[in-house]
């Protein structure tokens, strides 16, 4: 348990600090457990927080009814050092509450590895391809529909179809779905998100063309590189399990944790981390996901850095990665920086021509001035081309300006084909972290959605 306590230490150096100041038996009372598992109730004069900590695996398991976005909780760190300098406090028990047991469950059918026969694995393996052409085939129907949808809405006209009304939407979202394809669901549903705003129509058609592309693709798809029809399957809506991702080698590095990007999709809301590697050269993309006010698995702190194993998503462009394993260590990392605005550009239609599905690109530009002109911010560098940026506030604007005071500064954000999103500014030693603007944003954005909507 120390060895693990440490690891997580390492992730969030504040995590002991704020766990050992509740870490006492008199804050606690319940404190139950055998061995395998432990769990207890933290009380305050306001209310309780019920914690558990499932120690039978390598990967330890944590669950609190906190709102804690970092995974372990101060709780879970708490009842482990409790457990480590209090044991006697501990009721020995194989007595477990229901919603322990049920959680202890679906962690050991996910985690404990099922040992099959020669023959069994070939059953397994083919009823794989039957249900993997039996969706092909779900998926070329709803396509289908979506194409003739689409020549549809060209020949009616997008603002037409700006004025349905919002269940129409999620109608055809709902027979996507059903046919195997989340992804693409989405990308139609947000359509709706035009109506209303400047340049809706535009806006739209340029949504509509990735849909298209999309359904072309698959079309054709066995004649793709396996690259770009992983990606394509990605964008539709087929999923690669974690764990048989994980099975991979991987890339060791020592990478930087350039800025972080939240924001809020349907009341999920996902976090973009950023990562660099001294070695390789490249950047790593950290996608994660939580619904409503559930923590993200780890607690990425922009700027520091760490010596880890990364396995990159199959995909034509890599950007997207899973962290393997992780240590946070000091060391400098050096990132890649563009000279000037051109150079940029002509990455970014290589990036497009290799993924045509690309969302984002990682921007680090070495010497730009940010301007202010009628309240939109504006990146210069040294020939002049200006590109326009995407702030969650006019203070991350104005920050920049003084920041710079005129002189050249180094900028990393997410260049979406139109605006670069800032996340991180340099000027000498000084780093203007961006990403906390947009945490802010997210969190503002779930709690009006769970305003707005009683069922929620």
């Amino acid at each position: 348990m120390s060895t693990a306590i440490q690891a997580y230490i390492a992730r969030d150096p504040l995590l002991l600090k704020e766990a050992k100041s509740i870490a006492l038996p008199k804050f606690w009372y319940d404190l139950q457990g055998n061995g395998q598992v432990i769990w207890g109730i933290y009380r305050t004069s306001q209310r309780t927080y019920e914690t558990f900590v499932d120690l039978r695996f390598e990967q330890l398991g944590f669950r609190c009814n906190c709102q804690s976005r970092r995974n372990p909780c101060k709780h879970g760190i708490a009842l482990l050092v409790l457990m480590l300098e209090f044991g006697d406090n501990f009721l020995v028990t194989s007595a477990f509450p229901t919603e322990l047991t049920d959680w202890l469950n679906r962690r050991s059918s996910r985690l404990t590895p099922k040992e099959r026969s020669e023959e069994e694995e070939h059953q397994l393996q083919a009823e794989r391809e039957k249900n993997w052409e039996k969706r092909l085939q779900q998926m070329a129907k709803g396509l289908e529909e979506l194409e003739l949808w689409l020549h549809d809405v060209i020949r009616e006209g997008t603002a037409t179809y700006l004025e349905k009304p919002n269940n129409y939407w999620s109608e055809w979202s709902a027979q996507l779905i059903n046919a195997k394809m989340g992804n693409l669901a989405k990308k139609v549903n947000a359509l709706q998100h035009w109506k209303g705003k400047e340049n809706g129509n535009e806006q739209m058609l340029m949504a509509l063309g990735d849909i298209y592309l999309l359904v072309q693709g698959f079309v054709s798809i066995r004649e793709l590189e396996d690259g770009l029809q992983q990606e394509l399957l990605q964008q539709i809506g087929v999923n690669i399990k974690k764990p048989l991702l994980l099975e991979q080698e991987g890339n060791r590095d020592t990478w930087r944790v350039l800025g972080i990007h939240e924001g809020m999709e349907e009341r999920l809301v996902y976090r973009r981390t950023w990562l660099f590697g001294q070695q390789t050269q490249q950047y790593a993309l950290l996608l994660d996901f939580a619904w409503g006010n559930e923590p993200f698995e780890y607690n990425w702190m922009v700027n520091e850095t760490i010596e880890a194993t990364l396995v990159y998503y199959p995909t034509q462009y890599a950007q997207r990665a899973l962290v393997k394993e992780f240590v946070k260590v000091s060391a400098e990392v050096t990132w890649l920086g563009y000279a000037n605005v051109q150079v940029m550009l002509e990455d970014y239609a290589k990036a497009l021509a290799a993924n045509p599905w690309l969302s984002v690109l990682p921007v680090v530009f070495q010497e730009v001035v940010p301007i202010i002109q009628e309240n939109q911010l504006y990146l210069i560098d040294a020939h002049k081309i200006m590109i326009p940026c995407r702030v969650a506030t006019i203070t991350i604007a104005w920050q920049l300006v003084a920041m710079s005071a005129g002189a050249p500064i180094e900028v990393f954000g997410e260049w979406d084909g139109s605006h670069l999103t800032p996340l991180g500014v340099a000027k000498g030693d000084n780093y203007l972290d961006c990403s906390i603007y947009y945490q802010r944003i997210a969190s503002a954005q779930y709690w009006q959605s769970w305003e707005e909507n009683e069922n929620f």
